[in-house]
């Protein structure tokens, strides 16, 4: 039990989460301690200078289990919001704090000419695509688009569920400049799915758009599923006319809001987790 996160993932060693060995044990607090450095800005690079720090701050605990208790700990207090904070950002930047299955209750009908996002891959959030296609079939203005990335490992099912109440449009791929290994499948993984659906009618662009982007590589400097914000330019530039509404209802970091902010597209964002709300905030600062 207290492998499963380590196997679904962090760890590279053993696929079989049965089989826990000591090696499988390290690796899993070692990732923990490289994650919550990179919430600090700090980088772990895996050298033995900073392996042997992690001992040293592990001994000093008394067990790795007591040290990663302690920086999960500080995680959860590192932010810590005021609603005041909270409403003010969420009135100056447009950026709303909550879940989109509520807080995208409030975006009108027929409001928003295309809805870019990326949510989370893994198994357990497959119902939020349901939740974002039930969304997107809403706020959409008729020939508006749903742009999201995905993983492959349930391709299939985010692909049924999208296709619930919209029409799919094309697939592009962006070409990682790292390689991933998918352990669930024995793949060195490369590229990344961006679905595109609509909403009927469909109003075809008259430029052409090469289905092929070309990933600049990691940029995870505010959060670790960050997308790299040059790879969103050519979208919202292709799908979303100029002065149009885009809406990110999984935020994160503020990549597409950033990006629709810098390329003069309205945005709405929506952002679950309160501790990126300043990390948002910073970058809309930062785009003249």
């Amino acid at each position: 039990k207290t492998m499963t996160r380590c196997y679904e993932y962090y760890c590279m060693i053993c696929r079989d989460p049965e089989k826990c060995d000591k090696k499988r044990t390290e690796t899993y607090y070692i990732y923990r301690y490289r994650d919550a450095l990179k919430v600090r800005g700090v980088r772990f690079d895996y050298s033995e200078e900073d392996k042997n720090l992690f001992k040293k701050l592990t001994e000093e605990l008394g067990s790795e289990t007591a040290f990663v208790q302690q920086i999960e700990q500080h995680d959860e207090n590192l932010v810590v919001l005021s609603k005041e904070d909270i409403s003010k950002i969420e009135s100056e930047l447009n950026v709303l704090h909550g879940d989109f299955r509520e807080r995208g209750k409030a975006i009108p009908d027929n409001s928003i000419n295309l809805l870019l996002t990326d949510p989370p891959y893994g198994a357990e959030y497959l119902e939020l695509w349901n939740s974002l296609n039930e969304l997107a079939k809403r706020v959409l203005v008729p020939s508006g688009f749903l742009i999201s990335y995905s993983g492959q490992l349930y391709l299939p099912q985010v692909i049924d569920a999208l296709k619930k109440n919209l029409e799919y449009y094309w697939m592009l791929a962006l070409r990682l400049k790292e390689r991933n290994l998918i352990t669930a499948r024995n793949i060195f993984n490369i590229w990344k799915p961006i679905l595109i659906f609509y909403k009927p009618p469909l109003n075809l662009n008259l430029q052409y758009l090469i289905d092929v982007i070309e990933g600049p590589g990691a940029e995870k400097n505010n959060h670790k599923w960050q997308q790299a914000e040059s790879e969103v330019y050519p979208l919202i530039e292709y799908f979303c006319p100029p002065n149009g509404v885009i809406l990110d209802p999984m935020a994160g970091s503020g990549t597409t809001l950033a990006a629709a902010k810098k390329l003069n597209r309205q945005f709405i964002g929506i952002e679950l987790d309160q501790k990126n709300l300043p990390t948002i905030q910073e970058r809309l600062k930062l785009v003249e």
